[in-house]
């Protein structure tokens, strides 16, 4: 008879680290810092100046080294413990993986990284000019709209730190899945990361049965694996049978 075998769900080997998410944040806030100080540099009151435009290109152009680095660095990060779960979970299954198969989903994770670090000038720009824009047209709201400009750093640093508690746990259960699949698992268990942030959805989740190739659709209509949708600290635990 197949019985399923799976880690005790208080070692919670593939969950994401915080400390990864808080050291991707960080990178990720310097972006930020970097977008409101070009922003303020050409901002006047309620108008950006000419140049802002060229100028957050020209920036957003010069950081595609760093993105590259630093996506590249997360990704590793968030891999080599995901390598560490599995081993504790090869030796409690007595088995291996002979070959390891998440190479080209590490390799598009750190791609997909890059695009996103790059989005944050990019979007922040489109911000700023659409408010810019919004000013010449309701002069009435001018000290409102220039207000808003100015938190142009502020609101890409909350992008930012969204960006990074989203990605690693993202990247954490993509790698779980692509090892997982790769060895026989069809299914796995939703965890939450049981605090208080966890989404009320997500909590009518905890400890249920899922299958990879068919994403469950929450009570609150979003339809997404464990760890793959904004925002989300959950992760899959893979369940085996006695034939892996």
């Amino acid at each position: 008879m197949m019985r399923s075998l799976t880690l005790d769900a208080k070692t919670k080997g593939f969950s994401a680290k915080k400390a990864q998410e808080k050291k991707y944040a960080r990178k990720l806030k310097k972006v930020a810092q970097q977008v409101g100080d070009i922003t303020e540099s050409y901002r006047d009151g309620s108008y950006l100046n000419d140049g802002y435009e060229e100028a957050m290109a020209f920036y957003t152009q010069g950081l595609f080294p760093w993105a590259q680095k630093v996506a590249r660095e997360m990704v590793t990060s968030v891999d080599l413990s995901n390598i560490s779960a599995w081993a504790a979970m090869s030796k409690k299954l007595g088995a291996s993986m002979r070959k390891d198969p998440v190479l080209p989903k590490v390799m598009s994770l750190m791609d997909e990284q890059v695009e996103l670090i790059l989005s944050l000038p990019t979007v922040a720009a489109q911000r700023a000019q659409k408010l810019s824009l919004e000013a010449a047209l309701d002069g009435a709201r001018a000290d409102e709209i220039a207000k808003e400009i100015a938190r142009t750093g502020e609101v890409t640093s909350s992008r930012a730190v969204l960006i990074a508690r989203t990605e690693v746990a993202r990247a954490s259960s993509q790698l779980t899945e692509a090892r997982a699949v790769s060895v026989g698992s069809e299914a796995y268990i939703w965890r939450t990361s049981e605090d208080s942030d966890v989404r009320e959805s997500h909590k009518e989740m905890d400890g249920k049965v899922c299958y990879w190739a068919s994403p469950p659709t929450l009570s609150d209509g979003t339809t997404t694996n464990a760890g793959g949708i904004y925002n989300c600290r959950c992760y899959p635990e893979p369940i085996f049978s006695d034939a892996v």
